[in-house]
């Protein structure tokens, strides 16, 4: 659930958040298609008072709604299943091979070299039309992402995306079923408030009709985090909840959570992951063959998959959760929430962060952008996503309640105190 943009996403959301604003300028009066109506949030809970503890009474547990069983999607899983074991089949075939050829006399060796080098033309130009094939298949499943316009590879399909997901749905309510708290606990309350108080705020935006939107909320307090499955089933964890300071910043966690489903990022990591399988499953095969012997094929696998988790896996998840963070930033506006706590928010985590001497992972090993970046990132889509917010008739800010004021001052505070420590 984290961002690191790169300036030209950022441009092209900047670009669409402008016209996004000329649409709303067609109504002063009443919301115009690009910000539909939004409800403000009536007789608000005190934001402490709401995390209070849950009424766990028995009527309200049997109050708990829950999706109904579904066949497991055993071709989808199975095709999943399978590249994963495809890697292990090659890399043995491929050490098969290795052997069987080392166990060759040298006469033999020889054939095979001759054979090589009469027909290698012939070897060359099918290797060269497989990579043509390969070059054609992936630019021909080049689309866009909705509201970024994003170019990105697809190749799994919307029912074989709900059939997983649907699964995934299933094990995660029976993970988690026993910490769900009940729809009667406040905490509930305050969640499903801000999800309805954005789905009324983003009507016209695409898609967001398409998804059965719900939130769950698992009452586990050792975890900060909050995660979103394709279905619009957003997982939200109590522990999360322990580091908001306000339902403006709920607003905000919850926004970034449906970006990741309107723009379709399962769909787009589904489709990478698989293309990248199959990628590895040829590499492998031509490291454990190539190479003269296992201990050195391991440690060459071992470094490839490094390499590939480093240069391609982490990036592309960084990417997805920055373009979720800024097309989030523009729904919380459109819902009428206080978009300058999204800095806020990530100050105070980066300000924890240090506070209590973690030491965060570097970003080129993270599946997320660093706190203190994605904060400043954050920053400087602020004025755009307020202009936005203005446009969409939603009620001014208070412009003496600052919440990025307030965040410098505790950044500022933060470095006082570190350099008193002699830590900085």
């Amino acid at each position: 659930m984290q961002l690191r943009a790169s300036c030209t996403v950022r441009l092209l959301l900047r670009a669409r958040a402008s016209h996004a604003f000329a649409r709303c300028q067609h109504s002063n009066s009443s919301r115009s298609s690009t910000c539909a109506s939004s409800s403000r949030i009536t007789s608000p809970l005190q934001f402490r008072t709401v995390l209070s503890p849950p009424f766990r009474t028995p009527e309200a547990l049997r109050g708990l709604s829950t999706s109904s069983r579904r066949n497991v999607p055993w071709l989808p899983i199975m095709a999943i299943v399978s590249r994963k074991a495809f890697r292990l089949v090659a890399a043995l075939a491929g050490g098969l091979i290795r052997r069987w050829y080392k166990g060759l006399p040298q006469d033999k060796r020889g054939l095979f070299v001759a054979l090589y080098r009469k027909h290698k033309n012939i070897i060359l130009a099918v290797v060269a039309s497989l990579f043509s094939l390969l070059v054609v298949f992936y630019a021909s499943h080049i689309e866009r992402t909705p509201v970024t316009g994003r170019l990105r590879f697809i190749t799994v399909t919307h029912a074989q995306l709900e059939k997983i997901a649907g699964f995934e749905l299933e094990q995660h309510l029976a993970l988690h079923s026993r910490h769900l708290l009940p729809d009667r606990d406040r905490r509930v309350v305050m969640v499903r408030r801000a999800l309805a108080k954005l789905i009324s705020g983003n009507k016209d935006f695409p898609h967001i009709n398409d998804h059965e939107w719900k939130v769950l909320v698992v009452d586990d307090h050792t975890v900060s985090n909050a995660f979103v499955l394709p279905t619009g089933h957003i997982f939200f964890f109590t522990g999360m909840l322990d580091t908001l300071e306000n339902e403006e910043q709920l607003g905000i966690v919850l926004s970034h959570e449906m970006a990741h489903t309107l723009l379709g990022h399962g769909l787009e990591n589904m489709s990478y992951t698989k293309f990248l399988d199959w990628i590895q499953i040829v590499v492998l095969a031509a490291i454990w063959t190539i190479l003269p012997s296992d201990g050195i094929a391991f440690v060459t696998t071992w470094f490839y998959n490094l390499c590939q988790q480093t240069v391609l896996d982490l990036p592309f998840s960084r990417k997805l959760e920055i373009e979720a963070d800024a097309v989030g930033l523009q729904i919380a506006a459109k819902a009428c929430f206080d978009v300058r706590e999204s800095y806020a928010y990530w100050i105070g985590m980066h300000v924890h962060e240090k506070a209590n001497e973690q030491k965060p992972v570097p970003s080129i090993f993270s599946t997320h952008p660093d706190h203190g970046d994605r904060a400043e990132r954050l920053k400087s889509l602020i004025d755009s996503a307020v202009e936005l917010r203005t446009l969409c008739n939603c009620p001014p800010l208070d412009l003496r309640k600052d919440p990025i004021k307030r965040a410098d001052s505790m950044k500022i505070h933060m470095h006082q105190q570190l350099a008193l420590q002699g830590k900085v």
